[in-house]
């Protein structure tokens, strides 16, 4: 099923060059990675999942 938060974390991994696939609001493979990486480089508890802290670290990255 689609998720529209997983949706625009996509979309905003892909305005910060990470590759997380198509935005279609489905976890996959690669959005799973793409997540796990801006994680890891922004220093937040990395989950791999497309969370509400998640979404708040992009949005705060995007909008620095």
């Amino acid at each position: 099923m689609a998720d529209s938060k997983t949706e625009t974390i996509q979309k905003l991994l892909m305005r910060l060059w990470y590759q997380p696939g198509p935005a279609t609001g489905r976890m996959n493979p690669a959005t799973q990675f793409a997540i796990t990486k801006f994680e890891e480089r922004e220093g937040v508890r990395i989950t791999g999942e497309a969370s509400s802290a998640g979404l708040s670290a992009l949005l705060s990255k995007l909008g620095s």
